[in-house]
This record gives structure tokens, C-alpha cells and sequence, in this order.
């Protein structure tokens, strides 16, 4: 991205609120070493903007009245550019530094105008989790390539991708919801945990305390409390719900099966769980299956594998046994 003249003022304003994007800090940082006067430039609008910023937050203004004001003075000033060029005299640079201050000063007092209207959060993690705090004191722990994103700004509604856990303070007048590409996730007083990959037919749900509703806007769902789970079948459109689980019961590991066959996934639940798992049909081995698992039983896992391929499980003689149609 080139710096223009144009809009180095807002850059530089954009930096020092926070809001620039990384490509362009790094096109502020190459502008700010092409020259010592660019980079005393930076430092008289860095001292504008705090001073901005502290009579902002002491001093009550009529935005409108600064408004003029501010127009008026502008066009009063010899219009001028900031150079993205090495420069030699100081008086190449933009508007004079009143011009500077009072636009400056308007903006800070009008919160931001263009930089911080309708801001909304959204947070990712790279390969490593990402722990957060919200604006209203709600924790995010979101696991590896994750991301939450707010959907309107105001409203404690997000939009997640991969996995997290939740915090939530509570606040009935703004309830604290979870947007999945169908199902929502609604706090009545919680910590869960949600795990929503795109690719993935399942939305799974795991309330560590308190109660969630988990539906869509066609289907009331289901009411999760402390110690169950659910998950939403996205390609039935149906939830199921389990009740208290025990630790000993859970996956240690994400379970991952990219179009392999169910004679494959029997054998590395079988080794997993410490279960026998056999086939009714023959034919059902050669089936293959896509999906992913993290911390669930072996019995939600089976569970939403046979409802995937419309098959069935049942147990008998302390062996689980997969039947069905072939597929």
C-alpha cells in the first residue's frame, strides 16, 4: 500500500488510535524514515492528538459549532500536501498546525468519526489459542485457527468460527449469543465451550456451568445445563442432547477423519475407547466418512456418524455393533 498525500493525516490519526491494519503500519513506519522532517511531522501530530484526546475528556463541546469552525479555518489556509518524499523545509508539509489541531481535536471530540463509528470486535488466533477479554468483561478462550467476530456493534452478538470457551456476564437486557452458519448459542448465565468448523456437519456444545440455549431461528433447540452437551446436525437439522459426562469418557485429542473408510474410524475408536466395534453388514466398512471431533464421548461420536449415513449402533455382548445399509 503507497502512503498519498491525500490521507496521511488520517493514517497517522488511524495509528494513534489503534485502528491501522498492519500493512499500514508498516507503510507509516517506511514513510517516517524517508525523512527526519517526516518523522518530526509524526511527532507534532502524535502531541496534537494527546492533547486532543485530553481535552476531549475534560472539556464538553458542541460538535456542531466546532464543526464550522473548524471548516472555516481550512479554507482559510493556503492548501498544502504532505510529501511521501524525503523533504528539506518545513513548510512543505499539509495544513498549518492550527488547521491540524482543530480537525484533530474534532474528530477526537465527535469519538473518532470515520475511526471508531460502528466499531465492532473480532479477534483470531493463529496457531496457538488466544485468550481475550471482551468490552462487557466476558473471557474468550479460542483454540488454534479460531475466530470471533462481532456481528453489529452494541449488541453482544458474534459470529465464531473453529472453536472456543466462554465466560459470560451475564446481562438480560443484552443477552451474550454465538452465531454458527445456522445454529445460536444463547447465555442464561454460563461458562460453554462451542466448536464450529465450516466444513463440518456438526455444531457441538458443552455447558461447564450454568444453562444455554442451543436452537435456530426455525427451531426452539434445546436448554443445556451444567455438565451436558448437544450438538446440531446441520445436514438433518435436528439437536440431540446428552446429559452429565464423565472426564473419563472424553477425547484427549481431536479425533480427524478425512473421507476414510468406517473399518478405518472403528479401528482408531476401538483403540481410543478401549472398545470392540464390529460391523452387522460387511459391506458398511468400505463407507467413507468426513469429520472431526474434540473432547466428545465415544458415544457422540458414533452417534453422529450413524445419523450422518443414516445407519444405526447398538450394543451387545460388551461389543458396539454398526449396522445398517450399506452405503
Amino acid at each position: 500500500m503507497g502512503i498519498t498525500p491525500e490521507h496521511i493525516d488520517q493514517l497517522i490519526v488511524r495509528f494513534l488510535a489503534n485502528e491501522a491494519s498492519q500493512e499500514e503500519i508498516v507503510a507509516l513506519i517506511d514513510w517516517r524514515t524517508l525523512s527526519e522532517d517526516n518523522e518530526k511531522y509524526f511527532a507534532e501530530m502524535h502531541f496534537i492528538y494527546e492533547t486532543s484526546t485530553q481535552i476531549r475528556n475534560t472539556t464538553p463541546v458542541d460538535t456542531q459549532k466546532a464543526w464550522q469552525k473548524v471548516k472555516a479555518q481550512i479554507q482559510d489556509q493556503e492548501t498544502k500536501v504532505v510529501p511521501i518524499y524525503p523533504v528539506q523545509q518545513r513548510e512543505g508539509f499539509g495544513w498549518s498546525k492550527w488547521a491540524i489541531a482543530a480537525s484533530l481535536l474534532l474528530m477526537v471530540t465527535l469519538g473518532g468519526l470515520w475511526i471508531t463509528m460502528d466499531q465492532k470486535t473480532e479477534i483470531a488466533s493463529d496457531s496457538n489459542s488466544k485468550q481475550s477479554t471482551l468490552d462487557d468483561g466476558t473471557t474468550v478462550a479460542l483454540a488454534a485457527h479460531s475466530s470471533l467476530r462481532q456481528i453489529t456493534a452494541g449488541k453482544r452478538e458474534y459470529k465464531l468460527e473453529g472453536e472456543a470457551s466462554f465466560t459470560v456476564v451475564h446481562d438480560a437486557q443484552n443477552p451474550f449469543v454465538i452465531h454458527t452458519d445456522e445454529a445460536l448459542i444463547k447465555d442464561i448465565g454460563t461458562v460453554f465451550k462451542v466448536s464450529y468448523l465450516p466444513k463440518n456437519d456438526t455444531v457441538t456444545v458443552r455447558v461447564t456451568e450454568g444453562i444455554v440455549q442451543f436452537y435456530t431461528q426455525a427451531d426452539e433447540g434445546i436448554m443445556l445445563q451444567e455438565g451436558e452437551s448437544g450438538y446440531y446436525l446441520r445436514s438433518s437439522k435436528r439437536f440431540y442432547k446428552y446429559g452429565h459426562l464423565s472426564d473419563s469418557n472424553a477425547v484427549r485429542r481431536m479425533e480427524e477423519f478425512d473421507n476414510v473408510t468406517l473399518l478405518e474410524v472403528a479401528a482408531r475408536l476401538s483403540r481410543d475407547f478401549q472398545r470392540e466395534i464390529v460391523f452387522e453388514n460387511e459391506a458398511l466398512k468400505s463407507c467413507s466418512y468426513k469429520g472431526s471431533f474434540k473432547d466428545q464421548t465415544l458415544e457422540e461420536i458414533l452417534d453422529i456418524i450413524t445419523e450422518t449415513l443414516g445407519i444405526w449402533k447398538k450394543e451387545k455382548d460388551g461389543k458396539i455393533v454398526i449396522g445398517g445399509k450399506a452405503c
